[in-house]
């Protein structure tokens, strides 16, 4: 049987490994933290493109954040070994 094309959000939360309550949380609080979603009738679903998308934004997001951890170590590092030289 082939995979779905688009899955309902319970669904695409049970594969992400997110709690509905934290979609809607996300959703409330900014729409870009979640997939781009499609209405169907009553149902709203996220298609499997839009889910691509927002993996790869939550990827390019935490290299981001890694980036500005570590840059933020190494200056405090080095204002460290500053302090450290002038005593």
């Amino acid at each position: 049987m082939p995979e779905p094309r688009a899955r309902s959000i319970a669904a695409w939360c049970r594969l992400r490994g997110v709690s509905r309550a934290s979609f809607y949380a996300w959703e409330q609080r900014d729409p870009a933290l979640v997939p781009v979603t499609i209405t169907m009738g009553r149902r709203r679903l996220i298609s499997d493109e839009a889910d691509a998308e927002w993996h790869a934004q939550r990827m390019k997001a935490a290299v981001r954040d890694q980036r500005v951890r570590r840059l933020m170590h190494e200056a405090l590092t080095r204002e460290e070994d500053c302090a450290t030289r002038k005593r």
